[in-house]
């Protein structure tokens, strides 16, 4: 949008604090459709979600393309920042549940990855790959994990077969996926039930580039992993939505070079932080990671229950 904004300035006459807000607008509608998304996969599943997406994307994008007057431009911006809301929620959710281990990563972070260029072709040609989306999609099988937590477990058993190199491989997920959904003796039910509760969930988001949407989408249980992927999205649309909106005023105030010199050192503080106290989830199985953080909630638990008890 950066790119096209000289454009678009040029060509409406539009005012900073106008840039400002048509920058910035997209992100504060995409805060709304991530969170709406989260609720709305677990009801009718990844890949639909997913379409709804496409679609809200495509007329968002018919009509900032066609943008003749600013309304019109703002109004395009609105829908399409509903649809990025919703695709920045499931697509990684998505792509992490369909994915094995080992190509998990990639996968998840594709969406970053994607540009646009030009002003009115830049903002319009996304209504084409949109719908070859949105119908593309519906040939996809849906997430077996979704379907294990809607209980049709045929269907999920049948999805591995068909995403798994062996049909050991899909057992062995088949079987991990059904003990993250409590669907096991009474131990496992147990603790899905814990990890349910939320004594196992760590939350954050972040604006890193790709690994934002790979780290997200892997770190919460089965059961939130939609929801709190929906929160994380909506969190770094609200840090986006702060930074496109006042870049210009901050820009003018301690100069272009300034701006960048205080941006890089909340990146610094943010990755000190990754460093330091997040585990690493490259090539371990999402189940494997939801007890992970289960173990280290119980270890921290335990240490807060000896210390009262030493006091």
């Amino acid at each position: 949008m950066s790119g096209a904004m000289i454009f678009i300035k040029e060509e409406l006459g539009i005012s900073d604090t106008q840039q400002e807000v048509l920058a910035g607008i997209l992100n504060i509608c995409a805060l709304f459709g991530s969170l709406a998304a989260g609720r709305i996969s677990d009801y009718v599943g990844r890949r639909y979600t997913i379409s709804m997406a496409s679609i809200l994307f495509m007329l968002g994008a018919i009509l900032m393309g066609y943008g003749p007057n600013y309304a019109i431009l703002m109004t395009g911006r609105c829908v399409a920042g509903v649809g990025v809301g919703f695709a920045l929620m499931i697509a990684p959710v998505y792509s992490a549940e369909i994915s094995s281990a080992k190509s998990r990563g990639l996968l998840t972070s594709l969406p970053e990855l994607c540009i646009e260029l030009g002003w009115r072709l830049m903002l319009g040609v996304a209504a084409i790959p949109s719908l070859a989306l949105a119908i593309g999609i519906l040939f996809m099988p849906e997430s077996p994990r979704w379907l294990v937590i809607r209980g049709h477990l045929p269907k999920a058993k049948k999805v591995l077969l068909q995403i798994s190199n062996t049909k050991q491989e899909a057992e062995n997920r088949f079987n991990d996926i059904k003990l993250a959904a409590g669907i096991g003796d009474e131990n496992n039910s147990l603790a899905a039930k814990e990890n349910q509760n939320g004594k196992s969930v760590s939350f954050f988001n972040i604006g890193l580039g790709p690994v934002t949407w790979v780290y997200s989408s892997e770190i919460f249980p089965l059961r939130l992993r939609a929801q709190g992927a929906s929160i994380g999205v909506a969190v770094n649309r609200v840090m986006n939505a702060t930074v496109s909106m006042s870049f210009i005023s901050i820009y003018k105030a301690i100069t272009i070079g300034g701006a960048f010199f205080m941006f890089s050192g909340i990146s610094i503080v943010a990755w000190l932080f990754f460093y330091f106290f997040m585990p690493e989830t490259k090539g371990k199985a999402l189940e494997e990671m939801e007890m992970v953080f289960t173990r280290k909630s119980h270890r921290d638990v335990a240490a807060a229950e000896t210390h009262n008890n030493t006091r």
